[in-house]
């Protein structure tokens, strides 16, 4: 079981590092073909749609099975999440040159693959129940993260940036929640829109857990 728990680690790894290599060249185009070599902020690689990429480098590297329990439960939820939510509305996916194009869709296809497998390994652990509370963890603390960066980047004259989307200095433009800012206030929205995204990751760990059969204890040290 070990070494079959390694080879999952290892594709994990392989996956985060080829999302690294092209989100690497992907700001090279950007900042040089696009933006003329002035670096384009708004595409800073700390989005929702980027933390996996980050989740997969972590879950491949890492010893504590309790961090790898939450690397993929934050894949397999938020992650998944992610990549379906995206193609509800593709227009972030265009780019001026055809390969960012391409790249932003083949990225969310492999979000939305990445979480269907790492409901397959799931299904081959006992992943305790915490677990969820551990993706959850790593969302929230990638918010507060977003947010700092946000502000000071901000601050500091590199616009436009948002991450996430919950810059308090912009209004909330996410479809729906961004009409209720006039009644409860952008602040308001902005913690609307995570706990929103919380409850869908949620509804997918609700779900994902009734498909799987677990198997082996993966929640412990």
């Amino acid at each position: 079981m070990e070494n079959t728990e390694a080879k999952y680690k290892k594709t994990f790894l392989i996956v985060g590092i080829v999302m690294a290599a092209t989100e690497l060249i992907k700001q090279l185009l950007l900042t040089f073909a696009v933006g003329q070599g002035s670096y384009q902020w708004w595409y800073f690689p700390w989005q929702l749609c980027s933390i996996p990429m980050y989740a997969c480098i972590i879950a491949g590297v890492c010893r504590s099975r309790k961090v790898y329990a939450s690397c993929l439960a934050f894949i397999s939820d938020f992650g998944l999440l992610a990549g379906i939510c995206a193609f509800l509305d593709t227009s972030g996916f265009q780019y001026e040159l055809a390969i960012l194009t391409v790249h932003s869709y083949l990225w969310h296809i492999v979000l939305i693959a990445l979480g269907i497998y790492a409901w397959y390994v799931r299904a081959k652990c006992r992943v305790q129940k915490l677990a969820f509370c551990g993706g959850f963890l790593i969302y929230l603390s990638a918010c507060v993260i977003a947010e700092i960066i946000n502000v000071i980047a901000f601050d500091n004259g590199c616009r436009p940036i948002n991450m996430f989307y919950i810059s308090p200095r912009y209004l909330m433009t996410q479809v729906y929640i961004k009409d209720l800012a006039p009644v409860i206030g952008n602040s308001a929205c902005i913690l609307l829109y995570i706990a929103v995204t919380v409850a869908g990751a949620l509804i997918i760990e609700l779900i994902g857990s009734m498909i799987t059969r677990p198997t082996k204890d993966l929640g412990k040290e």
